[in-house]
């Protein structure tokens, strides 16, 4: 592309250049009339998807009820009376809670966010099928789905769906199908923040930066006034506000201006103080967002700490056969303990030892690996960890078993299910008054951190998450975190340094 054609859509020439010398290919690889055919059909994808899944397991499940009675002449049409209502009230629940607005918005979200859909459709398709089997004459009712088998229809209708949207993308994952593709407003911290938060998703695709004072030429594609161009240009699904220098009149100028179909996210200024508590309110015809108590309710934390007690002892008790194979392979696979005890700082900065599966040489078995290198004389947080971990503790730790013996740190009451990192005390020394927050609260197993990236996050970013999980906590963020954590898990982003 030459200077003249970037300044015939209005884009900044040295900027574009050096995005279009990364994408060589990207514009004209798909045409704009392939790009809106699959902009209409995303939502219809997932639609039919959800009424493949769930039609399979009501007709199956019908099926199976009603096959001791296949010669009856009406079984046919109560079949149809069971599946016919279930399948409807699913699909129904899904849309009422915008599951498919979100898609054709372009807008990705993790599965166990999508839960609420699932349980509003669930209990739409329950009541609906109950309904309609105490309509029936008796003859025909007592050939119904009674309601035991219907809510256990139903349970594995909404297990069935989040599987089904998962196989679905990684099948798109492995044919490159990118669902959005987006340009964020800001080239400072928080718009690489975003960037690299949207790019976890595996279904979005970040082209570049808009900014009228970009703090890098790398991935800059022009200023905010030429943001309608380079959504042209580019055919640009979403664009993400994060925090631009440009002047407000002209950012609101550029934004108005954009085409209809493009989905437009802004960063709140104070996302750190903005959890699941913030609600978006009316001051006279004037949005704005509502961010509620900024304390903690005490029976919410009762109830948080009553979760972490049965949750803990039911998980040793279930988990029992589980961590007694552990500790054989522990104990066969190399010298030492079976657990590794580290010091921790927990509520009110109380110290207190965190107990996990050792997954490392221990340090006389290590000098005889290293051969007396320096390592031994380093810091553990600055050492290579790759020579240290056993090739079972490399398993357990891509699995996450080794976190398992800290439910009883939870069970003692010195560590949540859910909470901030727990940190070692080297590593909190000399901390600002807001990242001191961190500590009005249980460490967790898993949090924010975990969640967000864990192992590739700086130290100021876990603070930053710490102090964010502390101000916005309500018993909704755990019960997200908890939902998230183990497909986190199966993605692989541990890494054998943790």
């Amino acid at each position: 592309m030459t200077q003249a054609d970037a300044r015939s859509v209005g884009v900044n020439a040295p900027g574009l250049e050096v995005r279009v010398a990364a994408h060589g290919a990207l514009a004209p690889a798909t045409t704009r009339v392939e790009r809106r055919s699959e902009k209409r059909s995303a939502w219809f994808e997932l639609l039919t998807i959800d009424a493949m899944t769930a039609g399979a397991v009501l007709c199956g499940s019908s099926a199976i009820r009603l096959r001791p009675s296949i010669d009856h002449p009406h079984v046919l049409l109560l079949a149809a009376l069971f599946v016919v209502p279930a399948w409807t009230a699913v699909l129904l629940g899904c849309a009422l809670t915008g599951t498919y607005r979100r898609a054709r918005l372009r807008l990705d979200r993790p599965a166990p966010l999508e839960l609420p859909s699932l349980v509003l459709a669930v209990g739409l398709a329950a009541v609906s099928c109950l309904g309609v089997g105490s309509l029936l004459p008796r003859r025909y009712a007592v050939l119904y789905h009674p309601p035991a088998d219907v809510l256990v229809t139903l349970l594995c209708c909404a297990l069935a769906l989040p599987i089904a949207r998962a196989a679905a993308l990684a099948y798109d994952r492995r044919r490159g199908i990118v669902m959005a593709r987006t340009v964020i407003v800001g080239t400072g911290l928080i718009a690489g923040d975003v960037a690299k938060r949207l790019a976890r998703s595996g279904r979005t695709e970040v082209l570049g930066y808009v900014d009228d004072d970009p703090e890098s030429l790398s991935d800059y594609l022009g200023r905010v006034d030429d943001l309608a161009a380079v959504c042209a240009r580019f055919d640009i699904d979403r664009v993400v506000v994060a925090f631009s220098r440009s002047h407000p009149a002209s950012m609101a100028s550029a934004l108005r201006g954009l085409p209809r179909d493009v989905t437009v996210d802004v960063v709140p200024r104070y996302y750190e103080l903005t959890g699941l508590q913030a609600s978006l309110g009316d001051l006279s015809g004037m949005p704005i967002i509502c961010l509620g108590e900024r304390r903690h309710n005490a029976l919410s934390i009762a109830t948080k700490r009553a979760i972490d007690i049965a949750a803990s002892a039911m998980g040793l008790f279930l988990l029992s056969p589980v961590v007694l194979l552990t500790a054989l392979a522990v104990r066969m696979s190399s010298p030492g303990p079976i657990l590794y005890r580290q010091t921790r700082l927990g509520r009110d900065r109380v110290p207190f030892q965190i107990f996990k599966f050792r997954t490392m040489h221990d340090l006389a078995e290590l000098k005889l690996l290293d051969n007396g290198a320096d390592r031994l004389r380093t810091p553990l947080s600055e050492q290579k960890h790759t020579a240290r971990v056993t090739s079972v503790g490399r398993l357990l730790r891509r699995s996450g078993v080794d976190e398992l013996p800290q439910l009883l740190n939870v069970l003692r009451g010195e560590m949540s299910l859910v909470g901030p990192r727990p940190f070692v005390p080297e590593e909190c020394q000399g901390l600002e008054s807001w990242v001191e927050r961190r500590f009005e609260m249980r460490p967790g197993i898993t949090g924010l951190w975990q969640v967000c990236g864990q192992h590739h996050l700086r130290l100021d970013e876990l603070w930053q998450l710490d102090s964010q999980y502390v101000t916005t906590w309500s018993l909704g963020t755990d019960l997200k975190v908890l939902a998230r954590t183990p497909s986190r898990l199966i993605r692989g982003d541990r890494t054998v340094g943790g």
